[in-house]
């Protein structure tokens, strides 16, 4: 327990160490002293002590002992006298104390009339405090007209800290002021005032003032009025403000002209501003025909940002035009304007404004012929545009079918972009049942290429469908069709699910279609077929029968079907792998290209169990300059990944800087792509750091030539590789890599996700990727070991991604 009677002792001590010991401990422990009424007193008497540093004690004890304080009154009035003190370090302590102390003050309006009067003390000092005290005060005190009152005299003061501090009040005290007309006028004023921090602030107060003003026919001219101000700065406010108030001001017309006038203004400032009003304001307007076009005539203004805020606000404010025709006219101009900007602006508006437009369905025409435009941007966002707007539209049955109307267009854009639109909005159709049904009907027109966008279109759409059975059934008499165009698209999509087919005898009857269809290119796809259903037949003999018996020009399909069976390690069906290797090697020279493109696909999967690698080798350099271009894809493909288990690398390497140079760029990129994975194979068998590294950086520039190509791996290699190379040699940390790799690769590469192994094969990756933070060193065979399991993960995603579906397209569908 503290002695109280030790502490009233010190207090009145001659030594003033002791004074200020005693102050010290009755502010630690005032809250605690049993006699509190003479811990008070003593506290009082000392600030008035005639030793400075006991008057800077005692004020600073004061200060934080006031809640407990017997007699709160004198200690405020102690306060006060302590501003006028003649040590400026008690005059700062009491102006600290004062602060806190108000809301302890029993009379707090006489409080408040104090502080007035402090205001009229001749140190100018001493004024600034006091009117700080007001404005910290001023929520506190009961009368608030008058302190109000009282506030608004400060606007006159001459001290700029002050008039500052008012700017930033002049809202709330404008709402206890009777008089807010003066109050009005004396914010005015503080926006024309010579310090620019005033009329910032006072300009930031006009908009929320406004709305308490009575006059707003007065308030309105004196915005008005500030609009042509001669200070580009007292413009500038006005903008903000009038914008601001726009809903509230008594003359919209009259606004929205000085709004205009402003976005003409000759300060770029002021005009940037005042266009950035002109969306928010437009609902006002009384005329809004004539208001819209005097906006839409701001698209075509020499500033750049006032045309671009007045195409942004062409969306916003189209519903509320009534010549929505004219309007939507003069949005679909702006798309062919030659600013990218406003274009992008203009698009922008399309879907806002599509679903007020009078005549939807001409509507979605004017967006459809936007796909002939020259502009990429413009092009591509044509057809978002739509199915952005579909998703929230509440006409969707009338939408949808509008869209397929369109595909009858007698434009072929927008006949076949209406038809690639409706695959787009498909997924938001509530009766999709009903839309499948419509669109089947578009295969059994007189039209040839509208029949195969149809048929194209369905299969697109099949998997959105509930009734899958019926569906199917739709595609099986497609494959019957007169028309190739039409038979192709539904035969390819059922090879791809045949393996899912619940009936067998349904899937033969397409087999025996396929098998004996008229035309080349369906009759390989029997082929295909034939290898994705064998699995799932009993009659194995049947199979390699029909296969057998598939017209001349694939008198080798059997073969390719066993070989086929070579990417299986152990095929149970196969009874002579050397036989089928031969047959396999002897496919590569045949006369067909179909015929050799598929030998060399198959040959990339199998090369490491050849067992004759060297005649296979032999082989591959001869395709290395076959006249067909998808050949060479798959045997620059084969080299790089074959080149471990070749003998002859240097060879090797000399036809791939060959290739490298091709005509094609699919070529170019294939083979860039396996100079890299050369590249990163002798770096798994560097002697040195910095062979190590210079083969790393070699790998990097291939993967960087071939990463750009839609149909190159190198988009998965080159992001890891490249983080690998970063956090080996310590330029990153390794989740950062991890997680760089993962961005880059999310985008350009689809990743399915609901594909499990897909993301375990990425997980797999970005722990390779970790693992190597730890490596010591300059420790040359860890690292080396590391990048080779890197090495291996890396081809094994491939190969995953390769079987889960088209993130890297096979090369035959655009050859």
């Amino acid at each position: 327990m503290v002695d109280e009677g030790e502490i009233h002792r010190m207090a009145h001590s001659k030594d003033a160490d002791k004074r200020i010991t005693a102050l010290k401990l009755s502010g630690t422990y005032f809250p605690d002293l049993s006699d509190k009424e003479q811990a008070t007193l003593d506290l009082l008497a000392l600030t008035t002590d005639r030793d400075s540093n006991v008057r800077l004690h005692a004020t600073s004890a004061l200060g934080s002992v006031f809640a407990h304080v017997t007699d709160k009154d004198e200690g405020w009035k102690e306060l006060l006298a302590l501003i006028k003190d003649k040590d400026r370090t008690v005059q700062d302590q009491a102006a600290s104390a004062l602060r806190s102390a108000f809301a302890h003050v029993t009379d707090k309006d006489e409080a408040w009339k104090e502080l007035i009067e402090l205001r009229k003390n001749r140190d100018s000092g001493v004024q600034y405090l006091a009117a700080g005290f007001m404005f910290s005060s001023f929520a506190l005190v009961p009368d608030k007209k008058q302190a109000a009152k009282d506030l608004l005299e400060l606007a006159k003061d001459r001290n700029s800290g002050v008039r500052r501090r008012l700017a930033d009040v002049m809202v709330p005290v404008i709402t206890h002021i009777a008089d807010k007309g003066e109050a009005w006028k004396e914010l005015i004023a503080l926006t024309k005032d010579g310090d620019i921090e005033v009329q910032m602030r006072a300009a930031g107060g006009l908009g929320p003032a406004f709305n308490h003003i009575n006059d707003k026919v007065g308030a309105t001219k004196d915005l008005l009025t500030l609009t042509k101000d001669e200070n580009y700065y007292v413009r500038l406010i006005a903008a903000d403000a009038l914008g601001s108030v726009f809903a509230n001001v008594n003359d919209k017309k009259k606004a929205w002209k000085e709004l205009l006038a402003l976005t003409m203004d000759g300060d770029k400032d002021v005009r940037t501003r005042a266009a950035g009003f002109l969306g928010s304001s437009f609902i006002h307007v009384p005329d809004k025909d004539e208001a819209w076009k005097e906006l839409f005539a701001l698209t075509k203004y020499v500033d750049g940002n006032v045309r671009l805020h007045a195409a942004d606000a062409l969306g916003s404010v189209f519903p509320h035009v009534p010549e929505k025709d004219k309007a939507w006219k003069d949005i679909l101009a702006l798309t062919g304007d030659e600013d990218k900007d406003i274009r992008r602006s203009a698009l922008g508006a399309l879907g806002p404004a599509f679903t007020h437009a009078n005549d939807r369905k001409q509507a979605l025409k004017d967006i459809l012929m936007l796909t002939k435009n020259k502009d990429e941007i413009v092009r591509s966002s044509a057809k978002d545009t739509v199915v952005l707007v579909f998703t929230h539209d509440t006409e969707k049955v009338q939408t949808w079918k509008d869209i397929l109307s369109l595909t009858k267009d007698e434009d072929r854009y927008v006949q076949r972009n209406a038809v690639d639109t409706f695959v787009s909005v498909f997924p938001h159709i509530p009766d999709k049942d009903e839309a499948w049904k419509e669109l089947f009907k578009l295969t059994k027109g007189e039209d040839r290429d509208l029949r195969y966008l149809a048929a194209a279109a369905l299969v697109s759409v099949f998997t959105h469908l509930a009734d899958k059975e019926q569906a199917t059934r739709d595609l099986f008499e497609l494959t019957r069709d007169r028309e190739i165009f039409v038979r192709v698209p539904a035969a390819v999509f059922l090879v791809s699910i045949i393996t899912r087919l619940t009936g067998k005898k349904q899937a033969w009857k397409v087999l025996d279609a396929f098998t004996t269809d008229r035309d080349r290119i369906v009759r390989l796809l029997a082929e295909s077929f034939l290898l994705s259903a064998f699995d799932h037949v009993n009659d194995e003999k049947q199979v390699l029968k029909e296969l057998c018996t598939i017209t001349e020009e694939f008198r080798d399909a059997r073969s390719i079907f066993l070989a086929e069976a070579l990417r299986d390690p152990t095929p149970a069906q196969l009874t002579d792998r050397e036989q089928t290797e031969k047959d396999l090697l002897e496919l590569t020279t045949a006369k067909d290209s179909f015929v050799r493109w598929h030998a060399a696909d198959i040959l990339s999967w199998v090369f490491i169990r050849v067992h004759d690698k060297e005649q296979a080798t032999e082989k591959l350099f001869l395709l290395t300059d076959d006249s067909d271009s998808v050949v060479r894809c798959f045997t620059a493909a084969i080299l790089g990944s074959a080149y471990p288990h070749i003998t002859e690398k240097e060879r090797v390497e000399e036809k791939l800087y060959t290739m490298a140079k091709d005509e094609d760029r699919v070529v170019q990129a294939y083979a860039n792509h396996s100079l890299g994975s050369v590249y990163i194979f002798k770096a798994t068998e560097a002697k040195s750091e910095e062979d190590f590294r210079d083969d790393l950086e070699k790998a990097l520039e291939f993967f960087e030539r071939s990463k750009n190509d839609p149909f190159s791996y190198s988009r998965l290699y080159h992001p890891f590789y490249r983080s690998f190379h970063r956090i080996i040699f310590k330029e990153e940390e390794a989740e950062a890599g991890v997680q760089e790799f993962f961005n880059e690769t999310k985008r350009t590469v689809k990743i399915p996700g609901n594909e499990e192994k897909v993301l375990e094969s990425m997980e797999n990756l970005g722990n390779d990727l970790r693992k190597t933070q730890n490596l010591p060193k300059m420790d040359i065979e860890s690292i080396r070991s590391s990048l080779n399991t890197c090495r291996q993960d890396c081809e094994h995603a491939v190969t995953i991604w390769v079987k889960v579906g088209d993130h890297f397209p096979a090369l035959y569908t655009d050859h």
